[in-house]
C-alpha cells in the first residue's frame, strides 16, 4: 500500500504544493520499520521542502512541523530507531543535490537529525522507571532543551522538558539545581501585562505575563532557602521588592518580601555552611553514548563527598564501566571497553569586586569560595632533577591542569562540561610551599570560628595536631630547612620576594596557631589537656627554632656586606645548607679557649634571653623567664648608606656576655687579647647569675663549664633574711616538745638599737644526730656574740655599740583554771 501511495504522488506532477499541509502522514509512513519502505517514502519529504522554499523561501513553518511530529511520535509513541536516523539523513542529503534551495536544506536536515538523535536517546532512558540511569536521564533531556532552546518557536516544548527536569531534581532533593532549572524558565518572560495562554502541561492557566513570573519567583525562593543558597535568592527579593514598591504599590506583598530577604541574610551570618567538594569525571570508550563519550565534566559533590561515592553513582548508569586509575591512551579511547576516571579538583575562586579594600565578614566570602565557579585545577606530581631521599621535598614540582567549564556551577545541572584545558604550567617547590601555608592558615581560621561559634573542637584538635607536631614531608621546619638557607638563596637568586612571602606567611600562620590555641583551651576537657599542653610546648619549641633562624632582615648580598664590615666571616664550610640567618664565628670568640666556648644550644623552656617569645604572637601561651635581653654586643660602626646590619645581641649560637667580656678586653691596636676572661661560674638552678661571677645582664648558661672555685658570697643587708635552718625533730621527742621555739633570724638578733634577745629553752634534736631530750638538758641560755665578732663572720659590718646581756625569760606558768560554781537547786517556785 505504501509503494502503490508512493507511486500516486509522482502522478501529481504541479499539484504537489495542495498536499504539503499532509507531512505528518508521511513522516509517520517513514517511521515504519523496513529499510526499503523508508527509502521509497523519504524522498516524498524531499519534494514537500522543495514546495515550501517555492512558495515561501525558507523552512521555518516545515521545520516547526516536524520537530513537533518526531517528537511526538519518537517520544509518546516510541518510533524510530539509530538506523532510521541515518537513512533519514542520508537520503534527504542526495536529494537535495543540485536543488535551489541545497544550502539552507542541507542546514534544515542536519537539524532534524540531531534531533532525532536526541529524542531516541531521551526516549531509551527515560522509559525506565526506577532511579537507574538517572544520569543520563538529566543529560539527555538538558541536551534536548539546549537543542530546543535556540528557537523561540519551540518555546511550548522546551517548557514541558524544563518542568521534567525539574522534577528529576527535586526526587533527589536538589533543591538548588531545581532552583536554577526553574529559574531558566523564569527569565523568558518580563514584568508586563500581555496575556500568554495556558502552557500545555496545564501547570499555568491564561495570565499575564509578569504574574506568571512573580508565580515562578516565589517558586525559586522555596528552593534556594532549602539548598541553604541564599545569596542567589537576595537578588530575586530585591527585584520582587521592586515591583511592589514602584510598580504595583502592593505594600503587604511588599513587607512580606522584605521579611524573607532579611531572613536570607540573617541564615547568611548564622548558619553554618560546608564548601561543596568538586571531582572531574572522564569517560573514555567507543561504546558510551555520544554525549559522553570521550568527554570530561566537573561534578559538584556534597560536602562529604568521596571519590568512591561518585564512581559507584555513575556504574549505577554503567554498570559495564571500570575504574580508571591511569593516564588514558589512544587504545583506551579507541577501545570498546567503557573506563570511568574520578578524581578530586581544586576550585579557582573568583575574587568578588565588591569585597575589594574591604573587611568582609568570613561568613560571607566562604560562599564564594566553592560557589558561582567555572575555574578548577589538579596536579601532578613530578621530580626534576636529581632526587634527595632526605628532603624529597626539594626537587618535587607539580605539573598544573587547568579546566574551565560551560557555565559556572551551581547550575541547571550538578555537573558542566569541560570545554577548555590549559597544560604547562610547572609549580616550583617554593611556590608549593607558599600555597601549602595559605591553604593551611585558611583551614586554621576556619576551624578556629567553627570552634568559637558553634563549640565544634574535635576538627580543631586534629588540625593543631597535623600543624603542631612533628613534620612527615611537609610543614614550617621542613620548609626552614629547604628554602630558607643560605644554599637555596645563592642558587635561586630570583625568588628573593616569595622567600619573603614564605616568611611572612610563616609569622602569620604563628599568630592563627596562637590563637587556635587559646580557644582550643577553653573548649577541652580535661581528657585532651595533656594534648592540648604538648601543643603549647611544641608551638613555643617551633616559635623559637624559627626565630632562631630568621633573627637577621635584609637580603643576601646586603647582610654579607655588613658581615664584612664587622669582620666576620663564615668559616663553617662543612655544612653547606646553614641558614642564612645563622651568626657565624667572629674573631673575638676564635681567640676564646675551646674550655669556654659554648657547645651546641639545646631547646629548653623559656631558658634563653635570645629567644625571646613575642607577645604578641603568643599571647596567652607562654612568656619568657627573663625579662630584659643582654645588654652588651660588639662594639661597631653601622654603615649609614647599608639597608641592614647584624644584631649580636640576638645570637643563641654563641653568649654575647663572653663576646662582651672579651672584646672589653682588647687592645685598640689590633685583634690580641691580653688576658684571658675569668672562668665563669655554674648556673645554679633557674636563679640568674649575680655576684661577681655573673655575665651580662639576664645572661644565662645552657651548656657545661669548667668547673671553678666558687665565688665569695655576696654581702647581704641587715635585714634580709637568708633561708631558714634546717630543722630535724626526733619523733620519741616529739611528743614530749613544750612548745615551737621561733628560728633565730637576722632581725631577731642584736644591734645598738635593739633590746637584747632573751634565751628561750631549745628544742631536743635541732642538731643533727642528736638524740638528747628536753628532760635531760633543761633549759639553756644562749649567748648572743657581740658585734665585733658578728664583723668576722658576716660580710656587713655592724656599728659598735652598746650590747646588753640577754634576759632569761621568767618560766612560763599556765594560768589557773577557774572552778565552777556549784548550781544550788531553787524551792522557791
Amino acid at each position: 500500500m505504501a509503494f502503490h501511495a508512493v507511486s500516486m504522488w509522482d502522478k501529481l506532477g504541479s499539484t504537489k504544493a495542495e498536499f504539503k499541509s499532509k507531512t505528518s502522514l508521511f513522516l509517520g509512513v517513514t517511521l515504519v520499520p523496513g529499510s526499503g519502505l523508508r527509502k521509497a517514502v523519504l524522498p516524498i519529504i524531499s519534494d514537500i521542502m522543495d514546495c515550501e522554499f517555492q512558495s515561501k523561501g525558507n523552512f521555518s513553518q516545515l521545520e516547526d512541523d516536524l520537530s513537533d511530529k518526531l517528537d511526538q511520535f519518537v517520544v509518546q509513541e516510541r518510533k524510530g530507531d539509530n538506523n532510521y536516523r541515518d537513512l533519514f539523513e542520508s537520503v534527504l542529503m542526495q536529494q537535495s543535490k543540485g536543488k535551489d534551495w541545497e544550502e539552507k536544506g542541507v542546514h534544515l536536515i542536519g537539524k532534524i537529525a540531531q534531533l532525532l538523535e536526541r529524542l531516541i536517546d531521551y526516549r531509551n532512558v527515560v522509559s525506565i522507571n526506577n532511579e537507574d540511569k538517572r544520569f543520563m536521564k538529566i543529560s539527555c533531556i538538558y541536551n534536548l532543551m539546549n537543542f530546543l532552546y535556540q528557537d523561540r518557536s519551540k518555546r511550548d516544548t522546551w517548557a514541558r522538558h524544563i518542568y521534567r527536569l525539574h522534577e528529576l531534581h527535586l526526587r533527589k532533593d536538589e533543591h538548588t539545581e531545581a532552583a536554577f532549572t526553574l529559574l531558566e524558565l523564569a527569565k523568558t518572560y518580563n514584568w508586563s501585562d500581555n496575556l500568554i495562554p495556558e502552557d500545555s502541561y496545564g501547570r499555568f492557566p491564561q495570565q499575564k505575563e509578569r504574574e506568571r513570573k512573580e508565580i515562578l519567583y516565589n517558586k525559586i525562593l522555596v528552593h534556594l532557602d532549602k539548598g541553604q543558597v541564599w545569596e542567589c535568592g537576595i537578588p530575586l527579593c530585591k527585584e520582587l521588592a521592586d515591583l511592589y514598591e514602584n510598580k504595583l504599590y502592593n505594600y503587604k506583598k511588599l513587607s512580606t518580601i522584605l521579611k524573607t530577604q532579611a531572613d536570607f541574610f540573617t541564615k547568611i551570618l548564622d548558619v553554618k555552611r560546608l564548601p561543596p567538594i568538586y571531582f572531574l569525571v572522564e569517560f573514555f570508550g567507543k561504546s558510551f553514548p555520544a554525549i559522553k563519550r570521550n568527554k570530561c565534566f566537573i561534578f559538584r559533590g556534597n560536602p562529604c563527598d568521596k571519590v568512591a561515592n561518585i564512581l559507584q553513582s555513575l556504574q549505577a548508569d554503567f554498570p559495564n564501566a571500570q575504574p580508571l586509575s591511569f593516564k588514558a591512551d589512544d587504545s583506551i579511547k579507541n577501545g570498546q571497553a567503557q573506563y570511568i576516571s574520578v578524581r578530586q579538583v581544586n576550585v579557582t575562586a573568583s575574587e568578588n569586586s565588591r569585597f575589594k579594600g574591604h573587611n568582609v565578614p568570613h561568613e560571607i566570602t566562604l560562599f564564594y569560595q566553592g560557589n558561582e565557579v567555572n575555574e578548577f585545577f589538579y596536579d601532578r606530581p613530578f621530580q626534576k632533577g636529581v632526587e634527595d631521599k632526605s628532603m624529597p621535598m626539594k626537587s618535587m614540582w607539580l605539573d598544573r591542569i587547568t579546566l574551565k567549564t560551560t557555565f559556572r556551577l551551581p547550575g541547571v545541572l550538578k555537573w558542566a562540561e569541560v570545554t577548555q584545558i590549559i597544560k604547562g604550567e610547572k609549580i616550583s617547590p617554593l611556590k608549593i610551599a607558599v600555597e601549602t601555608m595559605k591553604k593551611t592558615s585558611a583551614e586554621l581560621e576556619l576551624l578556629n570560628y567553627n570552634a568559637k561559634t558553634y563549640g565544634v573542637v574535635e576538627p580543631l584538635t586534629m588540625k593543631l595536631s597535623g600543624v603542631v607536631q612533628a613534620q612527615v614531608s611537609g610543614g614550617i621546619t621542613v620548609y626552614r630547612d629547604i628554602f630558607l638557607t643560605e644554599s637555596y638563596a645563592e642558587e635561586n637568586p630570583d625568588d628573593d620576594d616569595i622567600i619573603q612571602e614564605l616568611k611572612n606567611l610563616i609569622e602569620d600562620q604563628f599568630r592563627i596557631l596562637s590563637e587556635c590555641i587559646i580557644v582550643h583551651s577553653r573548649l577541652i576537657d580535661d581528657t585532651l589537656r595533656p594534648l592540648h599542653d604538648e601543643f603549647k610546648r611544641q608551638l613555643l619549641e617551633l616559635k623559637r627554632s624559627i626565630q632562631h633562624d630568621t633573627s637577621s632582615p635584609g637580603p643576601l648580598p646586603e647582610r654579607k656586606e655588613s658581615l664584612n664590615r664587622l669582620g666576620i666571616k663564615n668559616e663553617d664550610r662543612s655544612n653547606k645548607s646553614k641558614s642564612v640567618f645563622h651568626t657565624p664565628e667572629t674573631q673575638a670568640t676564635r681567640l676564646i679557649p675551646k674550655s669556654y666556648k659554648r657547645g651546641p644550644v639545646s631547646p629548653r623552656k623559656n631558658s634563653d634571653p635570645g629567644l625571646m617569645i613575642s607577645q604578641d604572637a603568643l599571647s596567652g601561651i607562654g612568656t619568657s623567664d627573663s625579662s630584659s635581653t643582654s645588654s652588651s654586643s660588639i662594639p661597631h660602626t653601622r654603615d649609614s648608606g647599608s639597608s641592614s646590619s647584624l644584631d649580636i645581641n640576638n645570637s643563641t649560637f654563641y653568649r654575647s656576655s663572653i663576646i662582651s667580656n672579651v672584646s672589653n678586653r682588647s687592645s685598640s691596636d689590633g685583634d690580641t687579647f691580653p688576658s684571658i676572661p675569668p672562668p665563669l661560674p655554674k648556673r645554679g638552678g633557674s636563679r640568674p647569675n649575680s655576684g661577681t661571677g655573673s655575665t651580662s645582664s639576664g645572661s644565662r648558661s645552657d651548656s657545661p663549664i669548667p668547673e671553678t672555685d666558687p665565688p665569695a658570697v655576696p654581702p647581704r643587708k641587715v635585714n634580709e633574711a637568708p633561708p631558714p635552718l634546717p630543722r630535724k625533730t626526733s619523733s620519741s621527742n616529739l611528743s614530749r616538745r613544750s612548745g615551737e621555739m621561733p628560728v633565730i633570724t637576722r632581725e631577731t638578733l642584736p644591734t645598738t638599737h635593739e633590746n637584747p634577745v632573751p634565751s628561750r629553752p631549745v628544742d631536743s634534736g635541732i642538731y643533727s644526730g642528736s638524740e638528747t631530750s628536753l628532760k635531760d638538758i633543761g633549759e639553756i641560755q644562749i649567748t648572743v656574740p657581740s658585734s665585733e665578732e658578728l664583723n668576722g663572720l658576716l660580710s656587713v659590718q655592724i656599728p659598735v655599740g652598746g650590747t646588753a646581756e640577754p634576759e632569761v625569760p621568767p618560766k612560763r606558768t599556765p594560768p589557773p583554771v577557774p572552778s565552777r560554781p556549784k548550781r544550788t537547786p531553787d524551792h522557791s517556785q
